[in-house]
C-alpha cells in the first residue's frame, strides 16, 4: 500500500519525495509510524489529493462520512476493498451461531436512514460481488414511529438486529416503560456510537437479548469486533492497523488511553495512511479470553449522540436531522440546538450570508416537518462551529431531561 501511495497518490508522493522517505524501507507496521500523522483537517484541505490516480481506482465509489469532526468529508473506496470488507466480516460468525444463528443463511434487520453508508454498501456488493448465499435483509428507517419500527421486528423475525447504539437503546426502553410485545431476536449489534452500560444490562436482562458491538468507520469501514467474551473489541490488524497515539504524537503504552490511529491496508481510492481517527481508546493489556490473537480495544469513547425526545412519545436520532440538511451541500457544518420541547435553533455555517438566506428556510422547513406542525426552529448564521473534547463536535444538543 506504501507502494502504491508513493506511485499513485498526489499527497504521498510529495510527501516521500520532500522528507527523503524511501517507500521500499517501509514493509512492518511499526515502520508506519515514520510517516508523519494525517489529521482530518489536512484531509479536508485537499481531499483530491489522496485519491489514487491508478488504473483500479477508477471505479472507486464516494461514501460521506457523518461529520462527528463537524464537517462531512467524502472518501473512496474501489470495489476491491468492498468485498475485502465483506470477507473480514465473516470473522463474527462463530459469535453469531453460539446464540442459534446460521452463519450463512440468517435474517438481518438493520435500522438506518434511507440513503446511508450501508444502503449504499450493498448496491456496490449487488454490483461487484458474487455470493449465492445471501442473508435475508429488512431495512427500517429511524425516521419511522417506534410502533412501525417494532411491527417491522415482529413480521420479519430477524436472527439479528442492527443499527446505532443510541437509537436501539433509547428503542428498548420504549418497548420496556411501555409494556410493548417484541418479538425478540436471537442478538442486538450496535454500532457508530455508545451504547450506555444501563441501557445494554436493560436490553440483556430485562429483555432477554445478547448485545454486542463493532467498530466501524467510512474511512475504512470495519475496524473491530466483539468476540464471545464481550470484553472488548477485537482489531481487524491485517485489514486496518490501528496504535494508540498520545497528545505529543508519540505511541502511548500497553492499557493507555490516547487517540486512535490507523492505515487503510486494502483500500485503493482514498489513501489514508498514519490517520487519526478522532475517536479515543486503549489497547488491552492482557490476552483475550476468546483465544484470539488480534490486538483488542478497550475503554473505546466514540461518538456520543443527544436524542431528541417529542411530546407525542417520539424520539428523533440525529441522524433524522442529518438525512435533511446532507441534501444541502451548502451547509458547511450545522448545529441543533433543542430550546424547548418543540422550539429549536438551527445554527449554520454557509460560505457567506447570501447562501445562509437561501438553504436556511429550505431546511427549517424540512425539519418543521418532521418535528411536527407546532414546532419551530430558526435559524441563525454563524462563521464557524467550535469542536468540543477531543475534536469531536455535537451536531444535535437535545433538550435535558426535566428541563422546560
Amino acid at each position: 500500500m506504501v507502494r502504491h501511495a508513493a506511485r499513485y497518490v498526489p499527497h504521498y508522493r510529495t510527501l516521500f519525495r520532500r522528507e527523503g522517505i524511501d517507500p521500499a524501507g517501509i514493509r512492518t507496521f511499526d515502520d508506519l509510524r515514520r510517516l508523519p500523522l494525517l489529521r482530518k483537517t489536512d484531509v479536508r484541505a485537499n481531499p483530491d489529493s489522496f485519491r489514487s490516480e491508478a488504473p483500479v481506482a477508477r471505479h472507486a465509489i464516494p461514501f460521506l462520512t457523518s461529520g462527528s469532526s463537524g464537517a462531512p468529508l467524502n472518501v473512496y473506496h474501489d470495489p476491491a476493498s468492498l468485498l475485502a470488507n465483506m470477507a473480514f466480516g465473516r470473522r463474527v460468525v462463530p459469535l453469531l451461531e453460539r446464540h442459534g444463528v446460521n452463519g450463512t443463511a440468517n435474517r438481518q434487520l438493520y435500522i438506518g436512514y434511507p440513503g446511508s453508508t450501508l444502503q449504499n454498501v450493498w448496491r456496490a456488493h449487488d454490483e461487484w460481488a458474487i455470493a449465492p448465499m445471501r442473508p435475508e435483509r429488512c431495512f427500517v428507517s429511524l425516521l419511522d414511529p417506534i410502533q412501525s419500527v417494532l411491527d417491522a421486528i415482529n413480521n420479519f423475525r430477524p436472527d439479528v438486529v442492527y443499527g446505532y447504539g443510541a437509537y436501539l437503546e433509547h428503542f428498548a426502553r420504549a418497548v420496556h416503560s411501555r409494556g410493548l410485545l417484541l418479538r425478540s431476536p436471537k442478538v442486538i449489534v450496535y454500532g457508530a456510537e455508545v451504547m450506555t452500560e444501563e441501557g445494554r444490562r436493560l436490553i440483556q436482562q430485562d429483555l432477554g437479548i445478547p448485545v454486542y458491538s463493532d467498530y466501524a468507520a467510512v474511512e475504512v469501514f470495519k475496524l473491530a469486533f466483539s468476540c464471545e467474551a464481550n470484553n472488548g473489541l477485537h482489531v481487524h490488524e491485517d485489514l486496518c492497523p490501528i496504535w494508540i497515539a498520545r497528545v505529543d504524537g508519540q505511541r502511548a503504552d500497553t492499557g493507555e488511553r490516547g487517540e486512535v490511529v490507523i492505515s487503510n491496508l486494502v483500500n485503493r481510492g482514498t489513501v489514508l495512511l498514519n490517520y487519526c481517527l478522532g475517536d479515543v481508546a486503549a489497547v488491552a493489556a492482557t490476552a483475550c479470553s476468546c483465544g484470539r490473537t488480534m490486538p483488542m480495544l478497550t475503554d473505546l469513547e466514540g461518538r456520543v449522540e443527544d436524542t431528541i425526545l417529542l411530546p407525542d412519545g417520539r424520539f428523533l436520532h440525529p441522524r433524522a436531522v442529518w438525512m435533511i440538511v446532507r441534501r444541502r451541500p451548502a451547509v458547511i457544518r450545522y448545529q441543533l440546538v433543542q430550546h424547548a420541547a418543540l422550539r429549536f435553533e438551527l445554527r449554520l455555517v454557509t460560505s457567506d450570508l447570501e447562501a445562509f438566506a437561501r438553504v436556511a428556510p429550505e431546511v427549517t422547513g424540512d425539519l418543521e416537518g418532521v418535528f411536527g406542525a407546532e414546532s419551530h426552529v430558526d435559524a441563525t448564521f454563524h462563521d464557524d462551529l467550535p469542536l468540543g473534547p477531543g475534536g469531536k463536535f455535537r451536531m444535535v444538543i437535545a433538550l435535558q431531561s426535566g428541563a422546560q
